[in-house]
């Protein structure tokens, strides 16, 4: 039923055809409106970020099982926000000192950057060194040769991690190319080029600190076809398996087999079966409360017990005999 307009919603459709409706005031949901540079247009769409917050929440649960059982400590690690800026302004955002991972990646131009805060660095470090997780002052200096080697292992891992979350791509690896710790000399991205930062949060015990994943947007769009190609391909195969999975049902249901009762066995000679009369009685070689055998199309499937359902013969059907060799 369409919605019938109240005598103020007609004046004020009136008044705004014919110029005269007042001036708009703006309030605060005005204000999330946000500009639109169209000399550097956005390159990821909003399904494609979907796609790489899926990839790194995925990343964030194996590294944070990681790193607790590393640190013997409770780990969280959350994904906060997907977003695209400059590779210039990320780099210009980041410290001078920051140890930062290069990993290279298949299928995707360029390299991926994870960098770790220092507070969060230098906490591992120190449990590593055997001492506790505790939140300690940043020390205002470059990390040492054997601090290198203990994060290295670490970042090694995380390339491992990082290969898996993104398993779903047909023929991707990751590899840790290098560490560094000054971001000023990172060159593997051009500063011109639109990078997707992924921020995720990281708790382990009462450190709190973050973790930057930075991913080229070029050749980004090819990855994501291949992601959706190999989902697309998944789901037809698995509704392909279904379909066939009640197709056999199907048949299996519709199918005729011989079910067949063994009440016992005998013997008689041809001269006994000739004298046979009308009422006369055949010894088996089953007792009277032993379970009868169910055949069926000839083969030993159930066990059973004879009796009388609505006046007529029948089987209560029981358990399987427990015998070796029993054909399913």
């Amino acid at each position: 039923m369409s919605e019938i307009l109240s005598q103020n919603q007609i004046d004020a459709l009136l008044n705004e055809l014919l110029g005269n409706a007042p001036e708009r005031v703006l309030t605060k949901e005005d204000n999330k409106i946000k500009t639109y540079n169209f000399k550097t247009p956005k390159k990821l769409s909003r399904d494609q970020q979907k796609v790489l917050t899926g990839i790194y929440e995925v990343f964030a649960r194996h590294m944070a099982a990681y790193l607790a059982g590393l640190t013997r400590s409770y780990c969280e690690i959350t994904v906060v926000s997907v977003e695209e800026h400059p590779y210039f302004e990320y780099n210009n955002a980041l410290p001078d000192i920051l140890m930062t991972g290069i990993f290279d990646i298949s299928l995707l131009k360029g390299a991926i950057l994870l960098d770790m805060s220092d507070t969060l660095t230098f906490a591992l470090i120190q449990r590593l060194f055997g001492g506790n997780i505790n939140e300690i002052p940043t020390p205002r200096r470059d990390y040492t040769e054997i601090e290198m080697a203990l994060m290295e292992r670490i970042f090694k891992r995380a390339a491992m991690l990082l290969e898996e979350a993104w398993g779903h791509v047909p023929g991707v690896t990751v590899a840790l190319r290098q560490m560094e710790t000054n971001t000023r000399f990172i060159k593997s991205i051009a500063m011109d080029e639109t990078v997707a930062v992924i921020v995720m949060n990281v708790r382990i015990g009462n450190v709190k600190g973050v973790m930057t994943c930075c991913v080229p947007c070029m050749g980004i769009n090819e990855v994501m076809e291949l992601f959706d190609k190999t989902e697309r391909q998944d789901n037809m195969e698995a509704a392909e398996k279904e379909e066939m999975r009640k197709t056999i049902l199907t048949q299996v249901n519709e199918a005729d087999v011989e079910v067949c009762g063994i009440l016992g066995t005998t013997s008689l000679t041809m001269r006994e079966i000739l004298s046979l009369q009308p009422g006369d009685v055949i010894k088996l070689d089953q007792h009277l409360d032993a379970p009868i055998t169910v055949l069926i199309n000839g083969k030993k499937w159930l066990t059973g017990r004879p009796g009388i359902s609505r006046n007529q013969m029948a089987v209560k059907i029981g358990k399987p005999p427990k015998k070796e060799g029993h054909v399913l």
